[in-house]
Order: structure tokens, then sequence, then C-alpha cells
């Protein structure tokens, strides 16, 4: 894993650039690369903060009317999030945001996510061997009802609360229900009338968020996961990757219709 670095908008510089320039260039980029190297990536080393790349809604900067989008992780809690800020024409990160001028860390991916009810408030997806369907108790097989436990568990996977310590029957406390993001990316898409992002998450969910508003449009659960989202409550926690690698966005044109196709890849010891 590579160090942070503060180069993300270099091809709107290096465009302008001779040859000469962009040899000069990359030499530097390869010189930060090596200077910022880091060591292997252990989760329970790590300081919190962001551990995956953040996204912009446009490279090019200059009319200063872009977002940066980053990725919030707490270690201690495993709990991740989505952070909107403005950019500035010099690409500049500001203390403003479009989902809170205010205070971009207060109005968040997971603290809207923590507004909505698990069991109305959400459109949670999964797939059951031959079509999508609905994140419900009655849509699982007997095998993945078996492995889950209870009706509770895929409550809790939703985002109900109300089983967590020291309540109920006393599953793991979460800080939010946004479960930590490590290895996935953002991916911001534009759809002409609105923008989404997306980002797979080890709650055991991609989740699919409003850019504008930071409000979950909805969430997928891939079915190889659910056997082994019961390890979600258990204390103490051992953590688990689950919806964890990147995430690819193509468009797929049809006579009368064009849909983002969404291609993307997880990392777990649960599924290949």
């Amino acid at each position: 894993m590579r160090g942070q670095r503060n180069y993300i908008f270099g091809m709107n510089i290096m465009k302008h650039m001779t040859r000469p320039g962009l040899f000069t260039a990359g030499m530097l980029l390869l010189a930060a690369d090596v200077l910022f190297a880091a060591t292997p990536f252990t989760p329970n080393s790590q300081p919190t903060g962001w551990i995956s790349t953040p996204e912009v809604s446009n490279y090019y900067v200059g009319d200063g009317q872009e977002l940066f989008y980053q990725i919030d992780f707490h270690k201690d809690t495993w709990a991740g999030n989505v952070i909107a800020r403005h950019l500035n024409e010099h690409a500049e990160v500001q203390s403003t945001g479009p989902w809170d001028n205010a205070d971009p860390t207060a109005t968040t991916a997971a603290s809207v996510l923590n507004g909505l009810n698990f069991n109305t408030g959400r459109k949670i997806f999964t797939y059951d061997g031959s079509s999508g369907t609905v994140f419900r108790w009655a849509n699982l097989s007997g095998a993945e009802q078996t492995a889950l436990g209870s009706e509770d568990v895929l409550n809790y996977v939703r985002g109900d609360r109300s089983n967590e310590q020291p309540n109920g029957l006393s599953f793991r406390q979460r800080e939010w229900a946004f479960g930590d993001i490590i290895h996935s990316n953002i991916y911001y898409w534009d759809y002409g009338s609105s923008q989404s992002l997306y980002v797979g998450a080890n709650d055991g969910m991609l989740h699919a968020i409003d850019a504008a508003t930071g409000s979950e449009n909805w969430a997928y659960v891939p079915s190889m996961v659910i056997p082994n989202l019961n390890k979600l409550i258990t204390i103490p926690y051992v953590h688990q990757y689950y919806v964890d690698g990147p995430i690819s966005i193509a468009a797929v044109s049809y006579t009368h219709l064009t849909l983002p196709t969404i291609c993307f890849k997880w990392s777990s010891r649960w599924a290949p």
C-alpha cells in the first residue's frame, strides 16, 4: 500500500508540460512514491482515518465547483464513513461540504444512514440464485437462515440497533450501522440528472449513496457472504472482510436505454 500523496490532480498540470518537463515531473513522482512508501497494512495497528483513496466529482477543478469524497475508518469500533467536502479552483480541500456546509464531519453518509429506519427506510437487495430479491428473512434459503441463526441477526445487518449491548440480545455494539471501508474505493458516477457514489464495506454490503445528499439510495448484499454475516454480532469481534475489493463501473448500452453496470470484487476468507 502506498502512502497518501497530494498529486491526484497532477494530470491537469502535466498535460500542459513539454516533454522534458513531463520527464522531470515523472521522476519527481517516482521519487515521491519511494519516499512515501508505507509498510504493509495491518488493520489493528493503524490509527483512526481513511484507508482507501479519496474520489472527486471531476478532475478538472478550475471552476471551483467540484467535490471531494473521503473515507473515514475507526479502528476501535470497525466503523466506516464517507465524508464530502468542497474543492476550490486550486484543488484545495475546504472546511465546508455539500451535505453540511458548516461542518462536513457532522452530516456524513454514516450519520444519514443512522437516521433511516432499518425496516422501512432502506432498500437492501441480494441474489437468491436465480434473480435479485429484497434482503429479508423470508427470501433466504433454509441453509442461509440456519447460518444466520435468526431474523434478529438479519435485522442487525440491516441496521437495527435495538439488540446491541447492553440492550436486547446483547449483540456487538456498533458506533453506527455503516461498516468499515478498507480496500474498497469510492466510485463517483454521473448519470446526468443525478450523481451517485458506490463503495463496498465490511458490513456485508455494496452501498449506493446519493452524491448530493449523502443518503443511501440502495445497498446490495452478495449472497456468498450471507452465511458468515452472523460473525458481525460476536463479542469479542474478530474483524471480517466482506465487500472489500475495488469497484469498477461501465455503461452498458441497450437499444433505447443506457444503464450503468456495476462490476465489483472483494477479498474475503468466505468468498473467492
